[in-house]
């Protein structure tokens, strides 16, 4: 019984867990939404869509990359920080 309420919270938190693990610049704001209405259906696909998206292009022609959270050029194959590769 102990294990389907771990699994179940687990489950209930993937976008929370997500945006944490690719360090989202916003991840506070998607575990409160992922908190509070992620008991709904759209609130659950809504956080996890905003948690998995890719990072968004700043400042030129720079992005986020997803493992460290540094900024890199947008066309980098690799981070120049922790030499992740990039999608």
């Amino acid at each position: 019984m102990e294990v389907l309420i771990l699994i179940g919270l687990l489950l209930y938190f993937l976008p929370t867990i997500v945006a944490e693990s690719w360090k989202k610049q916003n991840a506070d704001a998607i575990f409160l939404l992922n908190f509070l209405l992620g008991w709904t259906l759209i609130g659950w696909v809504i956080s996890f869509v905003w948690a998995a998206s890719s990072p968004k292009i700043t400042h030129g022609g720079l992005t986020s990359c997803h493992k460290c959270g540094e900024h890199i050029l947008r066309t980098a194959r690799r981070c120049s920080f922790c030499h992740q590769r990039t999608f």
